[in-house]
């Protein structure tokens, strides 16, 4: 039996799916990351707390 993620793979490629690997750490990339910026700045200028 094949690994798993290698039958994924092969299922998608199958149905003409294209997987996009991210790398593994990369916040630019992590929409959470860009909202929770935005916050922390909101809170850092007292918009949050006003």
């Amino acid at each position: 039996m094949r690994h798993k993620r290698q039958y994924i793979q092969d299922l998608l490629a199958q149905h003409g799916h294209q997987i996009l690997w991210l790398p593994p750490y990369s916040p630019d990339l992590n929409p959470i990351q860009k909202m929770w910026a935005w916050v922390k700045a909101k809170r850092k200028n007292g918009w949050l707390t006003q």
